[in-house]
């Protein structure tokens, strides 16, 4: 029952910081799958907070994926940069 706490915390830190990036049937199949599991864990039933634990993997897993296939719009600081040639001289001494 303890693994619940870490998993999701971690899983809420995420969404909220991608949470910009999920479509309203997103953000309802997640919220819906972490109900289920804030239930589950208040009822203190441990077999129903697995099956809903499972269901807000599956749930994460399934947006998480969908959001790697739509890229992170953001850009590497060097991939920004313009690469321009330039003519140099070799001067020997």
């Amino acid at each position: 029952m303890n693994d619940i706490d870490p998993m999701f915390n971690d899983f809420i830190d995420y969404w909220i910081k991608k949470t910009y990036k999920l479509t309203e049937e997103q953000k309802s199949e997640i919220n819906s799958s972490l109900q289920e599991l804030k239930d589950a864990h208040s009822e203190k039933d441990v077999e129903k907070i697995k099956v809903s634990m499972d269901n807000v993997n599956t749930t994460f897993q399934g947006v998480s994926a969908n959001l790697y296939s739509q890229g992170s719009g953001e850009t590497n600081e060097e991939e920004d940069r313009e690469v321009n040639d330039v003519d140099f001289e070799e001067v020997k001494g």
